[in-house]
């Protein structure tokens, strides 16, 4: 009888602490003392108005840099890959180009034409055509 009674509330305390680990219950967040945005002093407000303001500037900056990386690469035209893509043997080694900006000239251009053509690296690495002509 002993032994049912100590398995029965040991049963029962691994059960409450278990219970009380349930991680269903939502988070609660670190600084609960933070007022609303609606209630916090308008200095603060503004001070977040700057930081927002400070970060587009820093955006657009980045994205004019991003206009001007353009490179120009010489090649010959290996042909199409699939209905965006192209490879062009570059220093002997064939490289993958996406072609979507420049479709109808692509089209002008052979197998083993020597072109010379203009690109930027998007944001997977990968190098977009933006002008290609027969060299």
């Amino acid at each position: 009888m002993k032994k049912a009674l100590v398995f029965i509330l040991s049963a029962i305390l691994i059960l409450s602490l278990l219970a009380g680990c349930n991680s269903d219950q939502p988070k609660v967040d670190q600084d609960q003392n933070t007022p609303p945005a609606a209630e916090q002093p308008k200095e603060d407000q503004d001070k977040k108005d700057d930081q927002a303001s400070n970060e587009d500037q820093t955006n657009e900056e980045s994205d004019s840099e991003d206009i001007n990386t353009s490179l120009t690469k010489e090649g010959v035209y290996s042909g199409r890959i699939d209905s965006h893509s192209s490879e062009i043997m570059i220093d002997g080694e064939p490289v993958a180009v996406q072609i979507q900006n420049v479709l109808e000239v692509i089209d002008q251009i052979n197998e083993g034409d020597h072109v010379i053509f203009t690109y930027e690296e998007n944001e997977y690495g990968q190098m977009v055509i933006i002008n290609i002509k027969k060299n």
